[in-house]
């Protein structure tokens, strides 16, 4: 059996006569013969030395003998000497002209011979090329073909399907006569790599994760009709999962209301670094004032000239942000005039029910004026009582478009909420698991993944995040220290750097890469909240490291 490329007809390959003569020439040649199935030409024309493309049938090698070019020509066939033309006849009586196959044969082989000659592979070796024409479909016997009394014997008929194995190398001694100089095998397998190659371009992880984004940033657009339908709400409460674009939805909301509508918009949500990334976001929106609770209290506080309060480091306890914090926040409104047309409240689950007072209190008209809170009943870490100042039935979320389907099914696995979101993202890689047993375990596997990550899969340094239950103090990973020639920073994501945070600081934030990492040291009591918020931060990509 012939060593065929491909090893079987390619599924565009539309002609029953060159199915025909593919098997006739897999299966009754020798296995010292390479065939070459549909093998595309590529040649300059004389026309502005412009690229012009074909596609030869077959080319037949052999080691002792040389290189033949066939071209196949199914259907009954018909030469008009008179014009030169030629056509097919197909089985149901329609006629096809068509090109001179012998032309269109030895053009190829001219062009293959070219080939052979420029490519590094092939040009040391010396190959004899000839061309040839098979018509499957019909017998010759009898009949003249005209032009010439020698094209006969560069042509097959129907009859040599069942003789290829004499056909053929009696086709090569009639194209090439007897060779004194003949490839070899050398030369018959750098023709195959070269014409015939296995190749295998890996796409890296900067690629797909790139691709990724743009699916993810297009799903987040679409959850803006969502704003739309609540447009007549002046106040409303949005539930969902991590992932399915809250932030998002808080920020265009600010957005509209500032721009559409002129009115002054406080932003409120839990986690400082979320602030600042909506601050970014927004822009130059003069109009929006951004803030995590703690920051408004403190701004508040020095617009008033009160002292800012501070938890008593040796008893912080609970009462200093149930009852202080909000306390000192109505005092300090009761000083500062400042006022606004709208709340906006991202990450409300982490906000005590004693917070909403005074927030209510921010606005101009505190019984009307627009109030939305976007909140995840999952992600309650602060154990904070799930009671908001808005008498409404939540809008539901149901779409996760901030992670792959990877991602989201991980962290599904720890979601508690009423309803679990579907994903309108991408496949996604698989999430990786590395068992280890010691912190110098797990640092070293970190290590070597980051530098497979950046070195390998061309990923930048800001795209990977470090997530851990513990603070700078207590974590095995430490400010500025080396990995995979950039630093480790625990307090600005840049290029060069490899951002770590503690898990809680990170709600409401994303990264392309996550590693959860110290996930022996999260507390058994919020075991399945902390999992469910480190995991959910990933967009495309996500290491888990585990304690055997």
């Amino acid at each position: 059996m012939a060593k065929i490329y491909p090893d079987h007809p390619l599924g565009d390959t539309k002609s029953n006569a060159e199915r025909k003569v593919f098997y006739a020439l897999k299966d009754l040649l020798p296995d010292d013969y390479v065939v070459l199935h549909s093998v595309p030409i590529y040649h300059r024309t004389s026309e502005k030395d412009r690229l012009a493309s074909g596609e030869l049938d077959f080319l037949v090698a052999h080691p002792s003998m040389g290189v033949i070019v066939i071209e196949v020509k199914g259907g009954g066939i018909t030469f008009d000497s008179k014009s030169g033309r030629w056509s097919s006849m197909a089985f149901d009586g329609s006629v096809y002209e068509i090109k001179n196959p012998y032309e269109q044969a030895k053009k190829y082989s001219f062009c293959i011979l070219n080939e052979l000659k420029l490519c590094s592979f092939t040009k040391r070796f010396r190959y004899p090329v000839g061309h040839a024409v098979w018509f499957p479909d019909i017998e010759l016997s009898g009949n003249n073909l005209g032009i010439s009394v020698s094209l006969r014997e560069i042509t097959l008929d129907s009859q040599d399907l069942s003789g290829t194995s004499a056909a053929i190398p009696k086709l090569f001694t009639h194209c090439l006569g007897k060779q004194n100089n003949t490839p070899g095998k050398e030369a018959i397998d750098a023709l195959q790599s070269h014409l015939a190659p296995s190749w295998k371009i890996k796409v890296d992880l900067s690629s797909i994760v790139s691709g990724e984004r743009t699916i993810i940033y297009d799903a987040t657009l679409s959850q803006y009709k969502i704003l739309s339908l609540l447009q007549r709400h002046k106040r409303a409460l949005i539930c969902g999962a991590a992932g399915t674009g809250k932030t998002y939805l808080a920020i265009e909301k600010s957005r509209r209301l500032a721009s559409d509508e002129g009115k002054t918009v406080l932003f409120v949500c839990f986690n400082i670094r979320l602030a600042e990334k909506v601050r970014e976001l927004l822009g130059n929106e003069k109009r929006v004032e951004v803030f995590h609770f703690h920051g408004l209290t403190s701004h508040l506080c020095k617009k008033a000239n009160i002292p800012v309060p501070r938890p008593d480091p040796l008893s912080p306890g609970e009462n200093f942000f149930k009852y202080e914090l909000p306390q000192t926040m109505m005092e300090a409104l009761s000083i500062v005039n400042d006022r606004y047309d709208a709340l906006i409240v991202d990450e409300g689950q982490d906000f005590d029910y004693s917070w909403w007072g005074p927030l209510i209190n921010t606005l101009k008209n505190p019984e009307q004026d627009v109030v939305y809170i976007f909140y995840d009943d999952n992600q309650v870490i602060y154990n904070r009582n799930l009671r908001f100042p808005v008498d409404r039935e939540p809008f539901s979320l149901h779409e996760n478009c901030r992670n792959t389907k990877a991602v989201l099914a991980a962290a599904l696995k720890y979601y508690k909420g009423e309803i679990k979101p579907s994903s309108i993202g991408p496949e996604g890689h698989p999430l990786i698991i590395i068992n280890v047993k010691s912190s110098a375990e797990e640092k070293s596997a970190v290590k070597k993944e980051i530098e497979h990550l950046i070195r390998a899969e061309n990923l930048k340094s800001y795209e990977i995040t470090i997530l851990t239950p513990r603070r700078e103090e207590n974590s095995i990973w430490k400010e500025n220290e080396s990995i995979a020639g950039c630093k480790l920073s625990w307090q600005k994501r840049e290029q060069g750097v490899i951002f770590c945070s503690t898990i809680h600081s990170f709600k409401g934030l994303e990264s392309p890469v996550v590693i959860l990492s110290e996930t022996d040291k999260i507390p058994s009591n919020f075991h399945d909240q902390m999992f469910y918020v480190g995991i959910s931060r990933a967009n495309s990509f996500l290491i888990i490291i585990k304690y055997e």
